[in-house]
């Protein structure tokens, strides 16, 4: 079933809100499939226990500092773009010349 917010293949439920009465996306599934995940960037992690959404900090940080092209592309395909720049913004772990580099790379 494709979520209704994402629109990525997933398993999904709808869980009513009464407070706004609309129907909410609640995932209980990883949004990706671990063999997804770029195993050279986490050498030092299971990508198995690896969960995209409680590790999201953890993955963009890791992916933005020390992945190519293919795993940058792999990040934007999981992740919105406004949540990497949030972490972009935030993040202590990635370096300076990183951060500047996707920065100025993310303006555009």
């Amino acid at each position: 079933m494709k979520c209704p917010e994402c629109r990525r293949e997933q398993t999904v439920t709808k869980a009513f809100r009464a407070d706004n009465l609309s129907l909410e996306c609640d995932i209980i599934t990883k949004m990706g499939k671990e063999e997804d995940i770029p195993r050279a960037l986490f050498w030092d992690t299971d990508p198995a226990r690896l969960d995209l959404q409680e590790n999201k900090e953890y993955i963009i940080e890791r992916t933005l500092e020390l992945g190519d092209d293919k795993a940058v592309r792999w990040l934007f395909s999981i992740y919105p773009r406004s949540d990497i720049e949030k972490v972009l913004a935030t993040s202590r772990r990635i370096s300076r010349k990183s951060a500047n580099y996707w920065s100025l790379v993310l303006k555009k």
